[in-house]
């Protein structure tokens, strides 16, 4: 792995306060970026580029994640577990997988923007 791209994943994976790095390429398609949370959740606020795959979804929707392209988990923050299951599922399944430590409230916290999702409460697929 190049030196860059090492630095890269290594501030995604590793620094919840410093969430720049590989989150920043995500809109240019070199990151997957995947919100494992629950919908209600993701429409209340989400990383601007981020996938939204509940957990409890995850395996049964791999179809949607691209298989070329690192996908980088994140939750509700250092202490969730989610992201930690979302990651052993996805290498399990032959992804490139790795966890993003600090989650929605770390990224607030370094004042970084969010997205709120108003469509996805009416999205027929969600049932909400």
């Amino acid at each position: 792995m190049p030196a860059a791209a090492l630095v890269r994943r290594q501030a995604v994976l590793a620094a919840p306060g410093a969430p720049r790095g590989a989150f920043d390429t995500a809109p240019r398609g070199l990151v997957t970026v995947l919100d494992v949370r629950p919908p209600e959740e993701f429409a209340a606020g989400h990383l601007p580029g981020a996938i939204d795959i509940p957990i409890r979804e995850l395996e049964q929707r791999l179809a949607e994640l691209p298989r070329r392209r690192e996908v980088v988990a994140y939750c509700r923050g250092p202490d969730c577990l989610m992201s930690c299951d979302a990651v052993r599922l996805l290498r399990r399944k032959g992804l490139k997988a790795g966890r993003r430590q600090g989650g929605l409230p770390e990224w607030r916290l370094a004042g970084l923007p969010t997205v709120r999702d108003e469509n996805l409460s009416r999205n027929p697929r969600r049932g909400l």
